[in-house]
């Protein structure tokens, strides 16, 4: 099936763009689903897994229906918060914002 040819030099750009943040997401993703044999199941804090879950539903929404152009990135930055908050070893509460907030880098 041959690819789709624009005529505008910035709707070409578009495709590529779109490709490469496709390509970054599926790297992404797989980095933080591989479990390797060593490594034991966990459980993740409750409130991790609701926070999670917003972003998630927040990157699927900029990715079904974006609106602007870099709505894409927004998808991408929200699934990476989500698959990290997901990887956390302590839960997120006031008191954990308030320790790490103190913490330099």
């Amino acid at each position: 099936k041959p690819e789709k040819r624009y005529t505008s030099n910035s709707s070409e750009m578009q495709l590529k763009g779109k490709r490469k943040i496709n390509e970054v997401a599926k790297m992404a993703f797989e980095r933080n689903n591989k479990m390797t044999v060593c490594q034991t199941p966990r459980t993740i804090p409750a409130m991790n897994m609701k926070i999670s879950a917003l972003f998630q539903k927040i990157s699927n929404l900029y990715e079904e229906m974006p609106l602007e152009k870099d709505d894409e990135w927004r998808s991408f930055t929200y699934n990476a918060a989500a698959a990290r908050l997901r990887r956390l070893d302590f839960e997120v509460c006031i008191e954990s914002l308030q320790m790490l907030s103190k913490r330099k880098g």
